[in-house]
């Protein structure tokens, strides 16, 4: 009795599914590794077709150099303010996570992140990192 189960990708090309644990773990790895790559295929070609920014918009080796350059591109993926009122750990710390994310389809350089993270604090918060910026002057 065959307990595979057969897909079609979108290259046209069938492939099986399940199957009674016959193959090897290689052959397995292979097959998982194969899935992925027509995964990230598939997405890039949905990106193409919608006009979608590919994540990682900084030119490999290129430098920001002019002034406001990382920040233009920081701002291009609507990062989120934070204001902090009411005082609330756990929304900070998700906006913490959220920033980071953001950061690192950005920039390598983990240097240039507190600059830019902190470009979006607004009200309490701001005025809270200017007060912490002055007491390490």
């Amino acid at each position: 009795m065959d307990n595979d189960s057969h897909v079609t990708l979108d290259n046209g090309q069938p492939r099986t599914i399940g199957g009674s644990g016959q193959r090897s773990e290689s052959d397995n790895m292979n097959t998982i590794m194969q899935v992925i790559a027509d995964l990230r295929e598939h997405q890039r070609q949905l990106e193409e077709r919608i006009g979608v920014m590919p994540v990682r918009t900084a030119e490999v080796g290129r430098n920001y150099n002019e002034p406001g350059e990382l920040l233009v591109l920081y701002l291009k993926f609507a990062p989120e303010e934070f204001c902090g009122t009411p005082p609330d750990p756990e929304k900070a710390e998700e906006w913490l996570q959220n920033a980071e994310h953001v950061l690192e389809h950005v920039s390598n350089d983990q240097s240039t992140w507190v600059g830019l993270a902190t470009y979006k604090l607004r009200g309490p918060s701001r005025d809270w990192w200017n007060a912490t910026k002055k007491s390490e002057e």
